[in-house]
């Protein structure tokens, strides 16, 4: 249905741009002391998109277990 496509969307999404977000700080081209600067941020940006993919991941897992 419309609501499980726009969650597994918006996970798939999350899961994206965090894997793009770490691999944009492993290339050379952002220096040490912005990366310094940028660490709380992007580490609050990291766990609440790890959260939203958890949360989608328990979601269908229960919702499968319900449905047997």
């Amino acid at each position: 249905d419309k609501q499980a496509d726009t969650q597994r969307m918006m996970a798939l999404t999350s899961m994206i741009v965090s894997i793009l977000g770490v691999a944009l700080l492993l290339l050379p081209i952002i220096s040490l002391a912005r990366m310094e600067s940028i660490s709380p941020v992007l580490s609050t940006f990291l766990i609440a998109n790890t959260g939203i993919v958890a949360a989608y991941i328990t979601g269908s897992a229960l919702s499968k277990t319900k449905m047997k």
